[in-house]
């Protein structure tokens, strides 16, 4: 009875997506346990957006950043006009399926700082083409260091099944904006210290899936330039924070940059200037593969060096 009174607050951050943005509020609104507020943020859209957002305005909030914000910076400007104990941050292009607050609210443990579940992708016109995707912690409950652990390890929590404790995210002081495509990835791992990652295997939500090949090349160098500064700084500085064994940390790394690179072998791009930013040799990056990562758990797991 007490978990359904948790108050989860939905942000909707939307920009020129009036396409898809009717959709996006109704799935919110279509909930088996309501959304303790929706708050949208019309980052100053120059489509149909205010003409959805009208004629929603008895059920939902709206606010308006004084002027155009960057992706992660708007995000953080909902969270701080939003009230709940939990926040999930629904792209405007994305969608919940009815029962996603009440996957979370069932799941929300004492010490839960993150609750995830299952994902469906979408193609443009809604048509589901991947179902049930996730990533594929091992435990429906991951303490830290394990969280960690699997987030570097290739295991990158959706941005649309997710919600996160509001006060694990203002301890760490929101967002990284200096994060511009990954901060949702840099986030997960700056909060896996502070507790329990819960993840729930049913699916709750349908993520929007738009390949174009410009743009996907464009985005694949970014996620490069983030995930230096999240691989090499934020993680490493809570590998030496918290004392963590070193190995570990090389060991994940690796399995996780072997992952990229078959990226960038299948979209055909050069990557050399990433091996060269990550500091790493490729031949030990091919050497990382499924037993890499099962020592892995077995020793941080059952060894517990």
């Amino acid at each position: 009875m007490m978990k359904s009174r948790i108050r989860v607050s939905i942000g909707i951050p939307t920009y020129n997506q009036a396409e898809y943005l009717e959709e996006t509020i109704l799935s919110v609104l279509n909930q088996t346990v309501p959304a303790y507020e929706i708050v949208v943020s019309n980052n100053h859209s120059t489509d149909d957006t205010e003409k959805i957002l009208e004629k929603y305005s008895d059920v939902i909030r709206v606010v308006r950043p004084p002027t155009h914000l960057p992706m992660v910076e708007n995000w953080n400007f909902l969270v701080r006009h939003s009230a709940g104990e939990w926040v999930s941050i629904l792209s405007s292009d994305d969608t919940y399926l009815p029962n996603f607050i009440q996957l979370v609210t069932d799941n929300i443990t004492a010490n839960a700082v993150l609750v995830h579940c299952k994902f469906n992708l979408i193609d443009r016109k809604s048509k589901i083409i991947e179902k049930d995707k996730c990533a594929k912690f091992l435990w429906r409950v991951t303490p830290f260091p394990s969280n960690l652990i699997e987030e570097i390890s290739a295991n990158k929590l959706s941005f649309a099944a997710y919600s996160i404790k509001r006060a694990a995210l203002e301890k760490i002081g929101y967002f990284d904006e200096r994060v511009i495509l990954d901060s949702d990835w840099a986030t997960w791992c700056k909060i896996s210290c502070l507790g329990d990652f819960v993840f729930v295997p049913s699916t709750g939500a349908n993520y929007r899936y738009q390949y174009r090949e410009n743009i996907q090349i464009k985005r694949l160098e970014q996620e490069t330039l983030d995930q230096a500064i999240i691989i090499n700084s934020i993680i490493g500085d809570i590998f030496k924070k918290h004392k963590l064994d070193l190995k570990l940390y090389e060991l994940a790394k690796g399995i996780y940059l072997n992952h990229r690179l078959k990226l960038y072998k299948k979209n055909k791009i050069d990557y050399s200037d990433m091996l060269e930013l990550y500091n790493i040799d490729i031949s030990m990056m091919q050497k990382y593969g499924f037993w890499s990562r099962l020592i892995l758990y077995i020793r941080e797991r059952i060894l517990k060096r």
